[in-house]
């Protein structure tokens, strides 16, 4: 099996947050009593393609710029 397909499938059913402290983050609401292993999945993996997807776009932002760091603004643009 080709390393790239590997990566592929290793990044889609591992989460790279902790659930730990994503779980903790959810229990934060009081109207939330319990979590299923399938909505913290959810949710972490939501949480990593959503600051991918920032950070991309930040980037391009900053590139457009002719910048190498990115500023507050290019995240706003984004």
């Amino acid at each position: 099996m080709p390393q790239e397909a590997e990566e592929q499938n290793t990044e889609t059913t591992r989460p790279e947050f902790p659930v730990g402290r994503v779980k903790k983050i959810i229990k934060l609401d009081e109207d939330i009593n319990k979590v299923t292993s399938e909505a913290l999945f959810i949710v972490s993996r939501s949480t990593e393609l959503f600051l991918r997807f920032l950070a991309e776009k930040s980037a391009e932002a900053a590139i457009e710029k002719k910048r190498k760091t990115i500023k507050l603004g290019d995240m706003r643009v984004a």
